[in-house]
């Protein structure tokens, strides 16, 4: 699965422009939540877009972990190893 991090141009005022997503279109919902509480919080773009592909990162290696689903953050996923 690839992930990549697209801006939108469409999406209201509150809402963060830059949105993590899989190879199909579709967002990962938690990671755009975080993108959009910033974005109320006032948070410049370029900082929007940083936070972004820190996530981005962070989503392409937890994707390769055993048994993992990255469209869903539960605390039960993550382990000591």
């Amino acid at each position: 699965m690839t992930f990549h991090l697209h801006r939108r141009d469409d999406l209201a005022a509150s809402a963060s422009p830059y949105r993590v997503m899989d190879e199909t279109g579709c967002e990962i919902e938690w990671a755009n939540r975080f993108l959009d509480r910033q974005r109320v919080r006032g948070v410049m773009d370029l900082s929007l877009r940083c936070y972004g592909h820190t996530l981005l990162h962070f989503v392409r290696w937890w994707a390769t972990q055993p048994g993992v689903d990255v469209r869903r953050l539960e605390a039960n996923q993550f382990t000591e190893s």
